[in-house]
């Protein structure tokens, strides 16, 4: 005799007679949540199978709500080799009610359509909702997770008006000069923030600042001439003279290292001729210098007497009088005592030169041999007793005697061709 297990149905070893044998076995019948182990002996027959009785049903499937449950019967006796199986199931199911509800988990529902967008221009916002109906949560059951409301962003077809805003000021630029003062500084600012839209109203107001400044440096200030002054008088009298006008570099004075004014432009001070209403202007006498004493002159030469004298003399020729002028105040000569030696000898000594004598090419002037005239043997007075000068070939000199002769084509208010000359020449007096 042997002994199996199985699961559902009954399994024997093969090539076992069951005949007149008692068969222990075990029967494992699979119920949801149970396992049953029936152990099964019987007598092996050659009898169809019998189903046994049902067994009691197996509890609920579910703790809660409407489940299924079960019970099972066993083909009992186990039919003989050849023998027909019980017919039908060997389980039953039914429904079965715990009384117990179920907690439910909420359940959302479709997501309805987006709403209409809330602006009816430019940016909006649209929304969508759902319920926590599918299935609501009942019993204990956990309520829906996440939003029932669902937004997003929308435009309307239409733009909205939108007016304009000012964006910050830019910095302050640089100051338009390098030096000095009288510079501006500007600053800038758009109207972008935002720009007007649809509309909407420009912005108010400047779009650009402005300041005066100054540079941190003088500037050179080149130096300009002023208007030049009124000219002046004559300053003669008489005759001819000079007229004279001013300016100064003075507008403005040249400062900071700027130029002075320019100087090729006449300078500061320009000259003109001109003529005094009296023409000729009255000229007064002057002396001329001295003369040396001349040798001492004795009536009889016998030796040393306070008769003798020696003289000396100087002439109105420095300059000579003209146009009205004073004649020279004072003596012509002058006496000195002097010693005589005996049987002296007497050399002749010239007199001062007379007046130039100016005709139309020639100055001449003369001297005579008399301070004192020779005596007792004694020598004649040297060199020459005329000087003269051409005006053709010695120009400067006869300039310096005759000084502004009329021109040739001038007569003289005497007709003579002649007059008295103011200079002294250039001769020597030997």
């Amino acid at each position: 005799m042997k002994r199996t297990e199985g699961t559902g149905n009954v399994f024997l070893p093969e090539k076992t007679s069951l005949v007149g044998l008692r068969i222990n076995f075990m029967m494992l019948v699979p119920i949801p949540g149970l396992v049953l182990l029936l152990y099964l002996s019987q007598e092996a027959t050659a009898a169809d199978g019998q189903w046994g009785e049902w067994s009691d049903w197996v509890p609920c499937s579910v703790s809660c709500g409407r489940g299924m449950r079960r019970r099972f019967r066993a083909c009992n006796p186990v039919p003989g080799v050849g023998s027909r199986w019980c017919q039908g199931k060997h389980v039953q199911t039914e429904d079965c009610d715990t009384t117990v509800p179920c907690p439910v988990n909420g359940g959302w529902s479709e997501w309805s359509n987006w709403s209409l967008c809330s602006a009816t221009c430019g940016q909006g916002t649209t929304n969508r909702y759902r319920s926590c109906s599918n299935p609501i949560a009942m019993n204990g059951g956990r309520p829906c997770e996440g939003s029932p409301q669902e937004s997003d962003m929308c435009f309307a077809v239409k733009e909205c008006p939108r007016d304009g805003g000012w964006s910050k000021w830019s910095s302050w630029s640089l100051c338009s000069v390098t030096c000095g003062p009288g510079g501006t500084i500007n600053r800038y600012r758009s109207c972008n923030n935002p720009p007007p839209m649809a509309e909407g109203k420009p912005c108010q107001g400047p779009t650009q600042q402005t300041r005066l400044c100054k540079a941190s440096r003088q500037c050179p200030v080149n130096g300009q001439w002023s208007e030049w002054t009124e000219w002046s008088e004559c300053s003669v009298s008489c005759g001819r003279g000079e007229r004279i006008r001013r300016r100064a570099c003075d507008q403005p004075i040249p400062q900071h290292g700027g130029l002075e004014c320019d100087e090729t432009e006449a300078g500061e001070l320009q000259i003109i001729s001109c003529t005094a209403e009296i023409l000729n202007c009255p000229v007064d006498g002057g002396w001329s210098e001295w003369s040396g004493y001349g040798p001492c002159h004795s009536p009889d030469c016998s030796g040393p007497d306070s008769s003798s004298i020696s003289m000396r003399q100087r002439s109105c020729n420095s300059p000579l009088p003209k146009y009205n002028g004073s004649m020279c105040q004072g003596v012509f000569i002058e006496a000195g005592l002097c010693h005589q030696p005996i049987n002296c000898v007497v050399n002749g000594g010239w007199s001062e030169w007379s007046s130039w004598r100016c005709g139309r090419f020639v100055a001449s002037r003369t001297r005579v041999c008399d301070s004192p005239p020779p005596s007792k043997g004694g020598k004649k007075c040297p060199g020459k007793d005329v000087q003269m000068h051409v005006k053709m070939d010695e120009v400067e000199e006869y300039r310096k005697a005759c000084g502004n002769f009329p021109s040739d084509d001038e007569d003289l208010e005497d007709g003579s061709g002649i007059r008295q000359g103011s200079g002294d020449g250039f001769a020597d007096d030997g």
